[in-house]
């Protein structure tokens, strides 16, 4: 066949589109980003962050008629109007902001629990995608092993006992693989994102080891604060309150009439006794409430501060032995590569060949399952750190950190 530019051009097309197609933990977590938004967060909150609140000068205003014997000229009507202060406005203004700082933060918590399963299913698929091909390569090996074997037949060194023993590893090996292979199946039909993705921009192990060095120099801040913060500005608005003076301002006015002695208008002012009584007592309890949450709040940084580093410890202890197994693999597929020379020189037998492709395969798998587990205690680390809760979120299994929405 003739290769022709227009065909180089159309060939280096289809490969480029085929490559672009697969996307990379960014993009995914970006489609499950959108997702969530459209289908889950839509109906809990539009503007949230955008909306304002600005108290009223004027508490209460009241107006009142009376009449006798439904005579007009003995009609009576009253005007009451209670103000409140420059400092209550304030002080309530503040506490509508901490009760939008605490309903922003149960929103990101919902967004966190929806993001972690988005990241558990990427690294699910990431790790299935290792241990599927780690067992196609043992199955590829061990079919050609037993089609040497067969080929052995016709110079009568053939062993069925042997055939038998690498049949029996193909059949395991294709029974695990097929198990993998459905539950794989299974993920990608809930997140089809997953058919086709690239893992070249993954963080390595070692990366990710950089990472909790670097977040272990700097202190892990506890900032879940706001039902203190609330506590705090409900006292202070109930001090406002009861410190008020100055109760309410009202005007009468009692018809048109001829009596002089009675008066047409009149203003009346009233004033009350701040924190007395009941009022005093309300105080007290508004504190009492206060300096709970104030020690609540300590003992959850106490603990929280105490789990941050628990989680960073045991993210630690699965890297090193990720790296102690991955040492201890290394040197032993050394070895295992001159014994198998040693092997083919002295015409080693099918039943060593086998066992050595066996320890090989649950190396590997070891190696995956040790990896597997400093993923998942990477993520463990995430959640505790609260770092998906952040107001921008970012791809954190990326080399390059890059924002997802």
């Amino acid at each position: 066949m003739k290769i022709t530019p227009l065909f180089v051009l159309l060939y280096f097309v289809v490969q480029s589109t085929a490559a672009q197609e697969k996307i990379s933990s960014t993009d995914f977590l970006k489609m499950q980003m959108e997702k969530m938004q459209n289908e889950v967060m839509a109906d809990l909150y539009s503007n949230i962050e955008d909306e304002k609140f600005k108290a009223a000068f004027i508490d209460d205003i009241q107006i009142r008629t009376e009449t006798n014997d439904f005579e007009f000229r003995k009609q009576q009507y009253r005007l009451r109007v209670s103000p409140t202060s420059i400092q209550l406005k304030q002080t309530q203004e503040k506490l509508f902001e901490a009760y939008k700082r605490k309903y922003l933060k149960e929103i990101r918590e919902i967004e966190e629990r929806y993001l972690l399963t988005a990241y558990e299913a990427w690294i699910d698929n990431y790790i299935d995608a290792k241990k599927i091909e780690a067992l196609r390569n043992s199955l590829d090996l061990k079919n050609k092993m037993l089609k040497d074997l067969m080929a052995q037949s016709e110079n009568g060194s053939y062993s069925i006992s042997d055939h038998f023993k690498i049949k029996r590893s193909i059949s395991n090996n294709e029974f695990d693989l097929l198990r993998l292979e459905g539950e794989n199946s299974f993920l990608q039909n809930e997140y089809p994102g997953l058919t086709s993705v690239s893992y070249d921009g993954m963080k390595s192990i070692a990366e990710v080891k950089n990472t909790v060095i670097q977040t272990e120099k700097s202190t892990s801040q506890y900032v879940n604060d706001h039902d203190k913060v609330i506590a705090k500005y409900e006292l202070e608005e109930a001090l406002r309150e009861k410190n008020k003076v100055f109760d309410y301002l009202q005007g009468s006015y009692s018809g048109p009439h001829d009596d002089i002695f009675k008066e047409r208008f009149s203003l009346e002012l009233g004033i009350r006794l701040p924190l007395v009584g009941e009022n005093k007592l309300e105080i007290y309890e508004r504190r009492f409430e206060f300096e709970i949450e104030e020690i609540e709040q300590e003992i959850e940084r106490q603990a929280y501060l105490q789990e941050s580093r628990e989680q960073r410890e045991k993210l630690k202890n699965a890297i090193e032995r990720y790296e102690m197994k991955q040492a201890f693999i290394e040197s032993e597929a050394e070895l295992h590569s001159k014994l198998k020379e040693v092997q083919i020189s002295s015409g080693g037998t099918w039943e060593e060949y086998l066992e050595m492709e066996e320890v090989q395969l649950a190396n590997e798998l070891d190696l995956i399952e040790a990896e597997e587990e400093v993923w998942e205690r990477y993520l463990e680390y995430i959640e505790v750190e609260e770092m998906l809760q952040r107001e921008t979120k970012v791809d954190y299994l990326g080399k390059i950190e890059s924002e997802i929405e």
